[in-house]
């Protein structure tokens, strides 16, 4: 079996048209997709490429969004995306931080509900 490591390199730039739905391929299979503390153990290593790091962030943002998992998701924005503030990331960043004030927006709306 091919290291998650391993599996995050091979996918291209987060440019290309591709990047997400590779990303998904990873995040959703059956083996790779049930290990976060992997994703997290490459997010956390600085010594990472920024690329792969991004990567690994980017799966796990896919999967918290999917599953709305909010307070997984906020707690990965809050913590990670200020690495990722370079141009080449700031589409997929915009798309993160959407999703994060959007889950916000609705987890306020809920509190003040009850």
């Amino acid at each position: 079996m091919i290291s998650l490591k391993k599996k995050l390199l091979e996918i291209k730039d987060p440019t290309s048209d591709n990047y997400t739905a590779e990303l998904k391929n990873i995040i959703f299979d059956k083996i790779y997709g049930k290990k976060e503390e992997m994703y997290y153990a490459i997010l956390k290593k600085e010594s990472n490429d920024l690329k792969l790091r991004f990567s690994a962030f980017y799966c796990l943002f896919t999967k918290y969004r999917r599953f709305e998992q909010k307070y997984q998701l906020f707690n990965l924005v809050e913590t990670y995306i200020h690495l990722f503030s370079e141009d080449k990331y700031i589409y997929l960043v915009d798309i993160v931080y959407s999703q994060y004030y959007k889950f916000k927006a609705l987890d306020i709306m809920i509190q003040n509900a009850i």
